[in-house]
């Protein structure tokens, strides 16, 4: 388990990484599915994928673990590749400032509720999603 990778690996990560970044921003699940006999490593788009291969999707729409299934007598790999998570916070008291940016740092995507406009002010809160009524406003 040393720290090196190859080439055949980063090839496959480089040419996925576009689609994943996509995904993620468009807030759309991925799945990475590998057979393990054959190392035959894909990358499925539920949205778009009309194979077999969609089978090996989660039933449920979060998947924390990676799972192993038999599909038409191979065994597969799959793995599913999340969007960001949002956190939603309910009023924008002085708490929540560190806390939109450390939640901001971790990765996920932050919007604050409030409908004291005094207080759910892009000046306190820049860059994140405000909301005085339960929709965002930018």
């Amino acid at each position: 388990m040393g720290g090196s990778r190859s080439s055949s690996n980063q090839s496959i990560e480089t040419r996925d990484a576009g689609a994943i970044n996509e995904a993620r921003r468009a807030g759309r699940a991925l799945v990475r599915a590998t057979d393990l006999e054959t190392g035959d490593d894909q990358l499925i788009d539920p949205a778009t994928d009309a194979s077999l291969l969609v089978l090996l999707l989660p039933a449920r729409r979060v998947q924390i673990h990676p799972v192993r299934r038999i599909l038409k007598d191979a065994s597969w790999f799959s793995l599913c590749v999340q969007s960001a998570l949002d956190l939603v916070i309910i009023g924008a008291v002085h708490v929540a400032q560190p806390l939109t940016t450390m939640a901001a740092l971790a990765g996920y995507g932050v919007r604050i509720i409030d409908p004291r406009s005094a207080f759910a002010t892009e000046a306190r809160f820049p860059g994140v999603e405000l909301s005085h009524d339960g929709r965002t406003k930018r």
